[in-house]
């Protein structure tokens, strides 16, 4: 499970002055929580094969945390913002893509 406790963790340090911007902060802290378990996750037999699917820079984010054993696995990635569709269209998109 994804604990989002546990998001702040990893020793990263920041400057206000070099991004003021405390959304940002947190959804960076968000993007690297989400890459931690899925990098968990890609060393058990979860998923044998993943897409990864956020907006352009959340998903830029994600990338800089993804390890070699979730990289093997990944077989694709959205850069698209799809928060507001439902699941059925997000399936829909993935299955005609």
């Amino acid at each position: 499970r994804l604990h989002l406790a546990n998001t702040g963790s990893g020793g990263r340090h920041r400057s206000s002055t070099a991004n003021p911007d405390d959304s940002r902060l947190r959804e960076d802290d968000l993007a690297a929580a989400v890459a931690a378990y899925l990098n968990r996750e890609a060393l058990t037999e979860v998923f044998e094969h993943v897409v990864v699917i956020a907006d352009p820079r959340t998903l830029g984010e994600l990338r800089k945390h993804f390890q070699a054993p979730l990289r093997a696995k990944l077989v694709g990635e959205v850069a698209k913002d799809l928060a507001k569709h439902s699941a059925k269209a997000i399936e829909d998109m993935l299955t005609t893509a």
